[in-house]
């Protein structure tokens, strides 16, 4: 899909939101830049999806989504610390938009 054709929606919609029907579900949603972070929490809100970020000088939140940036997994800090342990203990998906930059 080409820039700017929905496919942030298109995950939030087909991929993300079954998963968030069990009340159990955590997502952690990586995003290539931190640019793609408030663009992909907005998307989430607008379903009404409990999300976060997991970004340096935001606080952190309960949610069920949590949006971070692969900068922040390799930078060590508070926001590491916590996606790391989501992905060790509670996440249930794990979402790489942009993953063919991320390689």
């Amino acid at each position: 899909m080409p820039t700017g054709s929905g496919k942030t929606w298109t995950a939030v919609i087909g991929l993300c939101q079954p998963w968030l029907r069990a009340a159990s579900t955590t997502v952690l949603w990586l995003v290539e830049r931190t640019a793609l972070i408030d663009p992909t929490i907005v998307a989430l809100r607008t379903l009404g999806v409990p999300v976060a970020a997991l970004w340096a000088g935001r606080r952190m939140a309960h949610a069920r989504v949590y949006v971070a940036s692969v900068q922040t997994l390799e930078r060590p800090g508070p926001e590491r610390d916590m996606a790391l342990s989501l992905l060790g203990r509670r996440t249930t998906l794990v979402i790489a938009d942009e993953i063919h930059a991320m390689m």
